[in-house]
């Protein structure tokens, strides 16, 4: 079943539709059962529609539940499919008066998909994980959140994967411009669990800070080991470095990670491909308002077609409708870029993808190449028409 939610429904406030739509987001999460899905209306002018968890809950909690949770709707779709996130009409959760949790997703296999999330001032804002559970981050923005007065070590993060060997996997995810605790915490805790990234973009966070922090903590000491961290065509930079405490293994594969022979691998295995180098974002400071930080890549970018699209389809899920989301990036535009000549797919690294090659025309069918090779001896109808000149005025694709 489908829930919608929409700010300002005026109809009959039961998820049924979008003219009635709920306006509390956790009023649909309490109607959910397993397996539903909740589509949320985004905005065009998403600073002044934030949806905020009611008065007193503190956050959105899946408590439990099997949910998948989707944003940036315009209001009018009737399929999943029908949805451009981000494109122009966004989702932005936010704190209960700014301070702690955000959203708790702990139900197994629950899915955040579409939403930016910005402007906590304590508190993990992002918190998963589960005895054995398995959760998907994608197509977020993780913004302006600040929490460097948690009091715990373990809410010392942006993101918490709490314990019980659970699986987190995070898709066309920006995590840029947070910040939090840069002796004793992290922005990605991750406890007794796995953790694997495909195209994020993790990039200027704990600015102006020294030092700078740790972008990645786990903490498996269990012997031999049992939890992962896999990095594939990811970015890391200008946000600190990796501390593994305990016996976690993985594999950086594909990816830009600043200082990774000296902090990252080892412990992680270097899979190849590799790079530490400026991978120029176009604004990662913003530039004279109204400009804001823009971390799609210049065209003279490294990071450009140095993704693998292997890596990438192979793990990316299917929604509930069949819907296939690796197709587009963190803003919506397509996931993948073209090679000319041969219309080989290419991928870049991080969450945000440069297009420079337009999309492949579609193959044509028999019937339609045999309409046109007709159509060009109408046109060429002399004693001299010769059927191989006629068919090199054809691209068959």
């Amino acid at each position: 079943m489908t829930h919608r939610v929409d700010l300002y429904a005026s109809g009959a406030n039961d998820g049924t539709s979008w003219v009635n739509a709920f306006t509390d987001l956790q009023v649909a999460i309490d109607a959910a059962v397993n397996d539903d899905q909740i589509w949320v209306k985004g905005y065009t002018d998403p600073l002044n529609n934030y949806y905020y968890p009611p008065s007193g809950s503190n956050y959105f909690n899946l408590n439990g539940k099997n949910l998948k949770i989707f944003g940036g709707f315009k209001g009018t779709e009737v399929n999943l499919s029908q949805r451009i996130f981000w494109n122009q009409y966004v989702s932005k959760l936010g704190p209960e008066n700014n301070t702690g949790r955000i959203i708790v997703l702990n139900g197994s296999n629950a899915t955040l998909d579409g939403f930016t999330i910005s402007g906590t001032t304590d508190g993990a804002p992002i918190v998963l994980g589960g005895t054995g559970k398995t959760q998907l981050l994608s197509n977020l923005v993780i913004t302006d959140c600040k929490n460097v007065d948690a009091v715990t070590t373990t809410e010392k993060c942006i993101i918490l994967i709490e314990g019980g060997n659970s699986t987190v996997k995070m898709f066309n995810v920006a995590i840029t411009n947070n910040k939090f605790p840069n002796v004793d915490g992290a922005l990605i805790r991750c406890l007794l669990s796995n953790l694997e990234m495909y195209n994020v973009t993790i990039a200027f966070n704990n600015r102006g800070l020294s030092p700078i922090g740790t972008a990645i903590s786990t903490y498996s000491p269990l012997t031999p080991a049992t939890n992962v961290l896999n990095i594939y065509n990811t970015i890391i930079w200008q946000t600190g470095g990796y501390n593994n405490t305990g016996n976690t293994t993985g594999t950086i594969k594909n990816s830009l990670v600043q200082s990774i022979s000296s902090i990252w691998t080892p412990p992680l295995t270097n899979g190849g491909n590799n790079l530490d180098t400026n991978p120029l974002f176009v604004y990662p400071v913003a530039p004279t308002p109204p400009l804001v930080p823009n971390f799609n890549l210049q065209p003279s970018s490294p990071a450009i077609n140095q993704g693998d699209v292997s890596d990438y389809k192979s793990n990316y899920p299917y929604t509930p409708a069949g819907v296939y989301y690796s197709d587009f990036d963190v803003e919506a535009k397509p996931r993948f870029d073209y090679e000319p000549n041969t219309w080989e797919e290419l991928i870049d690294m991080g969450a945000y993808q440069h297009i420079s090659s337009p999309s492949p025309s579609p193959a044509l069918s028999i019937e339609e190449i045999e309409q046109l090779l007709m159509q060009k001896i109408e046109e060429n109808t002399t004693e001299e028409t010769d059927l191989a000149d006629v068919s090199e005025e054809i691209v068959i694709q």
